[in-house]
């Protein structure tokens, strides 16, 4: 995978990340204690942690 790819791909999760943050907030839940969230931001983390190819780490 190219680094500019890279780069981009991680661009695209990071706003689909906020959007979906912004989205939560302004979502009401009143059947959760205060201040707890869904945490949807964090379903992106996830796709990205399994879509993004393993980097190799140099010795």
């Amino acid at each position: 995978m190219n680094n500019t790819f890279r780069l981009v791909l991680i661009g695209i999760f990071v706003a689909q990340s906020l959007v979906l943050y912004i989205i939560e907030g302004l979502l009401p839940v009143p059947f959760i204690a205060p201040g707890a969230k869904l945490g949807l931001a964090n379903l992106i983390t996830v796709i990205a942690l399994y879509t993004l190819p393993k980097k190799k780490m140099s010795p």
